[in-house]
C-alpha cells in the first residue's frame, strides 16, 4: 500500500518492477489517450504519476509492456467522493427539514456527517455553513480534507526530492487555484478571466 494513495498504485508498481525495468520495457499511458505513450525518460518523470492507480497492465516478449493510469490521481478522487458524500447526507437532512417545516440545525447536521464523536474539521463546518446558505444548490468546490493533504503533502515532497521545481510540482500537485493563492497572490490577468 503507497503512502501516497492509501493503494496500491503507480509507485506500488515501480517499486515492484524497478524503475529501470519500466522505463526500459513499459509504455504508459494516462486514462483518455490510449494513442500516445506518456513521454516518461527517467524516475523523476515517474513520480508524477506515483498516486495514479494502474488500471491496466499487460506484456509480451515482442513489445515490451504497457500500463494503463487512471485519469486523475486517487488521492483527488478518494477526496471528491468523501467530500460528496458528506454534502449528499447533509442535503438529505435539509430536505428533510424542509419537508417536515423545521429549521436547519447545524449541530445536528454535524451529527449527521460526524463519526465516533470526532471533533468537528474546517471543511466539515464549511459544508454545513454552505447547505445552511446555498440549500441543495451548494458544492464541495475548493474544499479539502487534512487526510488528502497529507498525503498530497508527501507526494510533493517527493518531487522536490526528485528534482522538480517548487511552483511545478505545486501546481501539478495541489491544482492551479491553490498554486495560484500561493505563487501570485496578486490577481493575474488569466485568473481574472477564469473568474468571469
Amino acid at each position: 500500500m503507497s503512502r501516497y494513495s492509501g493503494k496500491c498504485d503507480f509507485c506500488d508498481t515501480v517499486e515492484m518492477y524497478g524503475a529501470d525495468k519500466l522505463l526500459d520495457k513499459y509504455q504508459v499511458y494516462a486514462s483518455g489517450n490510449n494513442l500516445v505513450p506518456l513521454k516518461i525518460e527517467s524516475e523523476k518523470d515517474l513520480v508524477v504519476y506515483y498516486p495514479y492507480i494502474v488500471t491496466m497492465m499487460g506484456s509480451d516478449k515482442k513489445t515490451g509492456g504497457y500500463i494503463h493510469l487512471s485519469s486523475i490521481p486517487y488521492i483527488d478522487q478518494e477526496e471528491q467522493d468523501r467530500l460528496q458524500w458528506k454534502l449528499d447526507t447533509l442535503i438529505r437532512y435539509y430536505k428533510r427539514c424542509k419537508r417536515k417545516g423545521l429549521v436547519f440545525d447545524k449541530n445536528n447536521a454535524l451529527e449527521q456527517i460526524t463519526f465516533f464523536l470526532d471533533e468537528p474539521k474546517e471543511y466539515e463546518i464549511e459544508l454545513i455553513n454552505r447547505v445552511a446558505e446555498l440549500g441543495v444548490h451548494a458544492t464541495t468546490e475548493d474544499l479539502h480534507t487534512p487526510e488528502h493533504d497529507r498525503l498530497r503533502k508527501d507526494w510533493y515532497e517527493l518531487m522536490i526530492e526528485e528534482g522538480w521545481y517548487e511552483s511545478w510540482a505545486y501546481r501539478w500537485v495541489y491544482g492551479w487555484r491553490r498554486w495560484a493563492d500561493k505563487f501570485c497572490p496578486e490577481p493575474t490577468i488569466v485568473q481574472q478571466e477564469l473568474e468571469l
